[in-house]
């Protein structure tokens, strides 16, 4: 379900999409995908709660169909056939499709670091809230023993003509297995730096393989004081994504900043995946599903009055 409204188009070549407001509501879902699987389908296995489910994938590059995505999506963060897939499970049809992202040591590096990642090209402007939710799952034989420093999703500025390059204002990070979420805005550069750390609004030990991490986000973009971050997550079976084995639990309640003078930047955008600019011997793969976005929590399926 599209809910379209009022249309902005801005011409960036550094993000290569079309920008439309907050006022449009994109819900996908990996059951949205293209229901049409051609002969470059192939299978592969994942393991799941310690045994190995069949699944078949597909490339979102090499073999994508017309309607695998709405048009404000961008692939163009996919360095080639393997970065991003569409996966199934052979033997649970009814089940959601997820979205694998894979990145190599010697891929081809695209602005300036190793990325798979998908786009919503899609801004929200200072002053409007905006609601995101997503699914992440982390494989059970995720390399966690390797260095990493890996951005699992992030919420980037998208800069005025002309101006400097920022540091995105909030990100999911996964460092050497430790999941942090990630803030900058202009106080905290001005204080820190851009090429240190951000302030972090929540840590945890380790990102649990084999689950899917389900997170829902208020957020009011403002470079000051009027700013607002909310933030929501439960865990999900994978095979039976109804069973969730803990309620909604709010991690984050923060206020203050979230961004960027509108001097500087022209609003902000959604994109997930895998992404890393350190230096990395192994391959990273993780799993997204379920991304969506509005202007209510209605908006992407959240109904509970605890969402407000």
């Amino acid at each position: 379900m599209l809910g379209l409204g009022e249309l902005e188009t801005v011409d960036r070549n550094r993000i290569q999409g079309t920008f439309i407001t907050a006022g449009a509501v994109f819900i996908f879902t990996a059951l949205q995908v293209s229901n049409t699987f051609a002969q470059e389908q192939t299978s592969d296995e994942l393991v799941l709660d310690g045994k190995a489910v069949a699944i078949k994938e597909r490339s979102i590059s090499c073999d994508g169909k017309p309607d695998d995505f709405p048009d404000y999506i961008n692939t163009e963060r996919l360095v080639n056939c393997g970065s991003g897939k569409i996966v199934t499970f052979a033997d649970y049809p009814n089940l959601e499709r997820l979205l694998q992202f894979t990145i190599k040591p010697d891929d081809k590096k695209l602005f300036g670091g190793n990325r798979a990642e998908l786009a919503d090209t899609r801004i929200s402007k200072n002053g409007e809230e905006a609601w995101y939710r997503i699914s992440t799952l982390i494989p059970e034989d995720f390399p966690v023993n390797s260095q990493h420093r890996l951005v699992l999703a992030q919420w980037h500025e998208l800069d005025q003509p002309g101006k400097p390059f920022h540091r995105p204002p909030l990100s999911h990070r996964l460092w050497n297995k430790e999941f942090a979420v990630e803030l900058f805005n202009k106080q905290i550069i001005a204080k820190l730096g851009d090429e240190h750390d951000g302030q972090i609004l929540y840590t945890a030990p380790e990102l649990e393989p084999g689950v899917f991490h389900d997170y829902a986000y208020k957020i009011i973009w403002a470079p000051d004081d009027r700013g607002e971050i909310h933030a929501w997550h439960r865990k999900c079976d994978v095979l039976d994504p109804s069973e969730c084995n803990s309620d909604w639990v709010e991690f984050i309640d923060y206020k203050g900043s979230t961004g960027y003078d509108n001097a500087a930047v022209q609003g902000y955008y959604f994109k997930f995946g895998l992404y890393t600019t350190t230096k990395f011997d192994t391959t990273f793969t993780a799993y997204h599903s379920a991304y969506s976005s509005g202007k209510t929590p209605a908006d992407i399926g959240l109904m509970d009055p605890m969402f407000k």
